[in-house]
């Protein structure tokens, strides 16, 4: 790669996330052990987080500036939620980046709805070409987020049981954890397709000359998938 502006962007970005690591092993390898896929994990989330700071730079995006915000900081908060064992924080924070991503794509404001089954259906406009593979992934993972947040043990009419399971950590295993990277991983794919598919323009004009910078944060098929937009 040519040494040029872009690269050292690039360069600044990895140097940025190899800190961010640092500090999460810095802050928590006493507690408990972060494994390769762990750390494979959260690199890929600092890399989303990068991306969607960077459309929040633009102008144009500030209509969804709010729903940016919130997918930022809920990106954040599932990584150290699934360190610190809480998984019931960990499915809040994944619940809101699918429905923040959702209105981001469909438009639909905070005022204007809850994420209904009918505001998942506007996803399944032909132009977003989403499978129905993909589709059934969004439902059947926002389904189990809600019920693990508010089903359960939770409606037990006991409250010190209720009280004593709400205390106790829910530390996932590394094979469920493995599982869940992988599920969240489609998932974030899945919507960066649909937002270049809807705000084609818009991409294209913050990673203006900086293309290899939005191929190192989503890959090169989210690249290749804007150049075919752009034709």
């Amino acid at each position: 790669m040519k040494k040029d502006i872009t690269y050292r962007e690039i360069e600044c970005i990895r140097e940025n996330i190899d800190d961010f690591i640092n500090n999460l092993y810095k802050n928590f390898q006493s507690e408990i052990d972060i494994t390769k896929a762990d750390e494979s994990f959260y690199r890929r989330i600092a890399k989303y987080i990068i991306f969607c700071k960077m459309l929040k730079s633009s102008f144009d995006f500030k209509e969804i500036h709010i729903f940016l915000d919130n997918v930022i900081s809920d990106s954040y908060y599932m990584i150290l939620s699934i360190i610190k064992r809480e998984k019931r924080y960990m499915y809040v924070n994944l619940r809101s980046i699918i429905e923040n991503n959702i209105r981001m794509i469909t438009h639909v404001m905070w005022e204007s709805t809850h994420v209904t089954k009918d505001v998942f259906e506007k996803i399944k406009n032909e132009k977003y070409n989403l499978s129905r593979e993909g589709y059934d992934l969004l439902r059947s993972e926002y389904r189990e987020a809600c019920a693990f947040i508010h089903g359960g043990k939770l409606l037990s009419p006991n409250l010190s049981y209720v009280l004593a399971d709400c205390l106790e950590k829910d530390e996932m295993v590394p094979k469920e954890r493995n599982k869940l990277y992988k599920r969240v991983e489609r998932i974030l794919k899945l919507f960066n397709s649909m937002l270049i598919t809807e705000y084609t323009r818009i991409v294209n004009n913050v990673f203006y000359r900086r293309k290899s910078v939005l191929k190192y944060l989503i890959g090169s098929e989210m690249l290749e998938l804007l150049f075919k937009h752009l034709k």
